[in-house]
C-alpha cells in the first residue's frame, strides 16, 4: 500500500505524462470547444497590449514622442483598449463556474462540498503563483544586465514587503495602489479568486431557484453598476486614462482593479454558464420565430456591444481629441465591460449550439488546446519575459510597427515556452497532487 502511496507521488511529477496531459487533443462530449481558441487569442492579446506598454515604460524608446502619438490611429485602438482582454478573462470564468459547478451540483443531489470547493481552488492556483513569486524575487535579477537593468531590479522589494498579500488574494486591495504590488499583473489573480468565493452562494440561488438568476445575478450587476458609477462621478476619474503611463492612478486604483466594479463580465458568463447547464440539448435558438432572424439580430446586437467597447473611447485619443464629459465617463465605465462580456456571450453561445459557422470552426480549433492549457502560467511569466527583454537593451531603439509586431511575436513564443516548462515542471505536477490529496 506505501508503495502504491510513493508510487503515484512519483508520477505526480512524471515529465513524460504531465507533457502528455498538456497536449493531449482529444475532447470531451460535454466541452465548450470555442473556448479553447477564445481563451489563447484573449492571452495573446494580453501580451499585445503589454509589449506596447512596456516599450514605452521601460525606457528603450528613443523616439518616445512619435511610439506615443500612435495612439491617435483607429486602427490602434485595439491595443490601446488592450485592457479588455481581461473581461474576457472573467467572463470565461464565470461561465465555467456555472457550467461545471451546476453540473457537479447535479452529481451530488444539489449540494457543493464547500471545503472541497475552496480547497481545490487554492491549491490549483497558489503553488504556480508563489513559484513565480520566488522565481521573480530570487531569480530573476540575475538574468540581465545592462544600463536599464538596475530600474528593472527595482521593482523586486515590492514581493519581499507584501508577497503576503498575494497568498490571501487580498492585492487589489492592499497595498492599495497598483504600482507598489507584488508582480503588478497579480491583481487579476485576486479578483478573480474573490469571485470564485462568493460564487457557491449564487450557484444555491440559481440552482433551486429560477428567480434566484434575476435575484443573485441580476442584484449583483446592478449593484456594481451602482457604485462603479457613483465613484466614477463623485471623484471625477477619467475612465480613457486606466492604466495609462501618464495619469489615471486614481481611476486604476479605485475602479480597474477592484471586485465591486469589474464583476460585471463574470456574471454573464456565470449567466450563459446556467443556460447551458439548462439547455442541454443546446435546442433553445429553435423556440424563437423564426430563427434565421434571430440569429442575425443576435449577430448585429453583438458586433454593436463589441465594436462600441473596443472603439468608444476613441474620440479621447484621435489627434484633435475630446475628452470624454462626466456622463460620458459614467455611462462607458459603467457599461463597457459588461457589453463587451455580451459581444462574448452571443459568440460562444452561436458556437456552442452548432450555428457559430466558420467562427466556430476557427475558436474549436484542436490546436488551440494544449495552448488554452498553458494561459495560466503564460499569463504569470509573460511579464517577466518582458522585462527581462526590454531591461536587458544596451542602447535605444526607434520605434517602427514593424518593429513593435516583431516583438510581439517573439514575446509570445518565448512566453509560451517558458509557460510549457513552467506547466511541466510546477502546475501540472502540483496539480496531480492536489486530485490526490482531495481523493
Amino acid at each position: 500500500m506505501v508503495s502504491g502511496i510513493v508510487n503515484r507521488l512519483l508520477l505526480c511529477f512524471s515529465l513524460t505524462k504531465n507533457a502528455g496531459r498538456i497536449m493531449d487533443m482529444d475532447v470531451p462530449a460535454d466541452a465548450i470547444t470555442s473556448l479553447n481558441g477564445m481563451r489563447f487569442i484573449s492571452m495573446t492579446w494580453v501580451i499585445l497590449g503589454h509589449t506596447y506598454l512596456w516599450m514605452l515604460s521601460t525606457g528603450v524608446v528613443n523616439n518616445y514622442k512619435t511610439a506615443l502619438e500612435i495612439v491617435h490611429r483607429f486602427s490602434f485602438q485595439a491595443i490601446n483598449n488592450a485592457f479588455l482582454s481581461v473581461d474576457s478573462f472573467f467572463f470565461l470564468s464565470g461561465l465555467l463556474m456555472a457550467y461545471l459547478g451546476l453540473r457537479q451540483m447535479n452529481r451530488r443531489n444539489g449540494h457543493l462540498p464547500l471545503l472541497q470547493f475552496y480547497l481545490h481552488r487554492f491549491l490549483r492556483l497558489t503553488p504556480t503563483y508563489m513559484f513565480v513569486i520566488w522565481f521573480y524575487v530570487s531569480l530573476e535579477p540575475h538574468l540581465g544586465s545592462g544600463p536599464l537593468w538596475y530600474t528593472h531590479q527595482m521593482g523586486n522589494p515590492a514581493c519581499e514587503k507584501y508577497w503576503w498579500t498575494n497568498v490571501l488574494y487580498i492585492n487589489n486591495f492592499y497595498p492599495n495602489e497598483l504600482i507598489k504590488e507584488c508582480l503588478g499583473w497579480s491583481w487579476y489573480l485576486a479578483n478573480d479568486m474573490q469571485f470564485f468565493a462568493i460564487s457557491p452562494v449564487l450557484l444555491y440561488m440559481i440552482y433551486r431557484y429560477f428567480t434566484g438568476l434575476f435575484a443573485g445575478v441580476g442584484g449583483l450587476l446592478a449593484a456594481s453598476f451602482v457604485v462603479t458609477g457613483v465613484l466614477i462621478g463623485y471623484y471625477k476619474l477619467p475612465v480613457a486614462l486606466a492604466g495609462e503611463i501618464e495619469g489615471g492612478q486614481d481611476y486604476t486604483n479605485m475602479i480597474y482593479v477592484k471586485p465591486y466594479c469589474r464583476i460585471a463580465p463574470y456574471l454573464v458568463g456565470l449567466a450563459l454558464g446556467y443556460l447551458f447547464h439548462k439547455d442541454k440539448q443546446r435546442t433553445s435558438l429553435l423556440h424563437f420565430r423564426p430563427v434565421m432572424v434571430f440569429i442575425l439580430l443576435g449577430w448585429i446586437v453583438a458586433i454593436v456591444c463589441g465594436l462600441a467597447s473596443l472603439y468608444g473611447l476613441y474620440k479621447n485619443f484621435r489627434t484633435h481629441p475630446e475628452p470624454f464629459n462626466m456622463t460620458e465617463n459614467v455611462i462607458y465605465g459603467v457599461f463597457g465591460r459588461f457589453a463587451w462580456a455580451v459581444a462574448l456571450a452571443w459568440v460562444i453561445y452561436t458556437c456552442h449550439t452548432g450555428v457559430g459557422g466558420t467562427i466556430n470552426s476557427i475558436l474549436s480549433a484542436r490546436i488551440w488546446i494544449p495552448l488554452s492549457r498553458l494561459t495560466y502560467s503564460a499569463y504569470l511569466l509573460h511579464p517577466i519575459v518582458l522585462g527581462v527583454f526590454y531591461s536587458s537593451f544596451q542602447s535605444t531603439i526607434t520605434y517602427t510597427d514593424s518593429l513593435l509586431v516583431f516583438y510581439f511575436v517573439a514575446i509570445v513564443a518565448v512566453s509560451y515556452a517558458c509557460a510549457f516548462v513552467l506547466a511541466l515542471m510546477v502546475e501540472f505536477p502540483t496539480m496531480q497532487l492536489e486530485k490526490l490529496i482531495l481523493k
